[in-house]
């Protein structure tokens, strides 16, 4: 038995076609908003824009094999 709540059904929003992103770079794009919500959204939006520089040396550890030393002979 269907319970009656007195509510009227709500519609519902089609699902947006902006993403997350594009809604972040247009806002950060967008000259009539304040630069605080600006920067803000750009600073959100960078990681998935700009790739992260690999760390120098790659970030490996050398094993026994490959490290190696130089003997200088002075005399």
């Amino acid at each position: 038995m269907a319970r009656k709540t007195g509510k009227r059904p709500v519609a519902v929003a089609p699902v947006p076609t902006v993403t997350p992103l594009d809604f972040m770079i247009e806002a950060y794009c967008d000259p009539s908003l304040p630069f605080g919500d600006r920067l803000r959204a750009a600073i959100a939006a960078a990681p998935f824009i700009h790739r992260r520089q690999p760390q120098a040396g790659g970030g490996e550890v050398p094993d026994e094999q490959s490290q190696f030393s130089i003997q200088i002979d002075l005399g």
